[in-house]
């Protein structure tokens, strides 16, 4: 799935290069910053396919993104004159990310408690069993919903190590947030939020 991911949009980025370089102006900002104006060299074409923090699972991120990593251009995401500055000022501190790792090693540890409780308690066979079938329509719902949240920790525990890993290896830095703080916001490696989907009110809030 991140393989697919990446293969897709790094064709829309260069998609959008082409337009640029054609004299085109691209209606959305983020499509411009995320554009790739050269074909991609084997070497960052396949360490960004292949690097080692979300080669099987984990958090997506643009080429262009990768790059900024790989060469030191962290603040080239940035497009507020000021903010660049801050990034060049303190980019040993922005890519140390102390926050983020330990929020990011506690959730780690919370998803792999709750997937190894549910191990043994809480197998998928349950669900089509016969004693399931004849559970009535209220405790049916009950049940898938205890299912589903046990299940998904898995899932989540795997996300949280491969943003855990992206952290530590310096990567992720996404900006700053909206709030006027000017703290730094790493949504290129975090972007699994478990209150978010947990709690997320309808499809639109959970996406």
């Amino acid at each position: 799935m991140i393989q697919t991911q990446k293969l897709s949009s790094l064709a829309f980025n260069l998609s959008d290069g082409v337009a640029l370089r054609s004299g085109k102006d691209l209606t959305k900002a983020l499509h411009k910053l995320h554009s790739v104006q050269s074909t991609p060299k084997l070497l960052p074409f396949f360490g960004y396919l292949l690097c080692f923090q979300n080669v099987i699972v984990g958090p997506f991120f643009f080429y262009s993104d990768y790059l900024c990593y790989i060469e030191g251009r962290e603040e080239d995401l940035i497009a507020d004159d000021s903010e660049r500055d801050i990034v060049v000022k303190h980019k040993e501190y922005i890519r140390e990310a102390k926050v983020a790792l330990k929020k990011q090693a506690f959730f780690c540890v919370f998803h792999f408690i709750l997937a190894f409780y549910a191990s043994g308690r809480f197998v998928p066979e349950f669900l089509t069993s016969d004693d399931f079938v004849r559970l009535g329509i209220f405790r049916k719902y009950f049940w898938l919903t205890v299912y589903g949240f046990y299940l998904r920790q898995r899932f989540y525990c795997a996300w949280s190590l491969s943003a855990l890993a992206m952290l530590i290896s310096g990567f992720g830095f996404s900006g700053f947030t909206s709030n006027g703080t000017l703290e730094p916001e790493y949504r290129n490696a975090v972007n699994v939020r478990f209150f978010g989907i947990e709690l997320g009110t309808n499809t639109k809030v959970i996406l």
